[in-house]
């Protein structure tokens, strides 16, 4: 759920912005996707990124928004999202709050399984019509975790 910022929201100890219930506010963005696995099999998930990984987030919303084909007439567009596959694999990341494992996004090739391209259409049309919804994010300040770890 999103939450408005006004002048309730007050900083922590920590550095970390609450609203006056004392609940931790924390930009996070998540990516709807469907995860190919390498025997070509493929399941609905959803990626969270915060903190240091939404920068990673916004220049793979680039990417995606870079992407142009050409209709049959030759003329460019950008297709839909789900018309690509990009390859995620982790990055060790470290600064002077410790190390961690963060993402790192590869550029995205053309879905060339019908199958694929359908199941990824339709896991789109259920999001956008509000049948897919994300939930609240898993409580991750337990036993002393730290936001930035993964």
């Amino acid at each position: 759920a999103a939450v408005e910022l006004d002048a309730s929201n007050v900083k922590n100890d920590k550095g970390q912005l609450t609203n006056k219930e004392g609940n931790l506010l924390k930009d996070t963005r998540m990516h709807y996707v469907l995860i190919v696995t390498e025997d070509g099999t493929f399941s609905p998930a959803l990626i969270s990124m915060s903190s240091t990984q939404i920068k990673k987030s916004k220049r793979w919303l680039s990417m995606i928004q870079n992407v142009q084909m050409k209709d049959g007439a030759g003329r460019l567009f950008n297709p839909p999202s789900f018309s690509h596959i990009y390859k995620l694999t982790s990055l060790k990341e470290t600064n002077d709050q410790g190390s961690w494992y963060g993402y790192e996004i590869h550029n995205g090739s053309q879905v060339t399984d019908a199958l694929l391209y359908k199941a990824a259409k339709e896991f789109h049309a259920q999001i956008a019509s509000g049948k897919v919804v994300a939930g609240a994010p898993p409580v991750d300040d337990v036993a002393g975790a730290s936001e930035d770890k993964f």
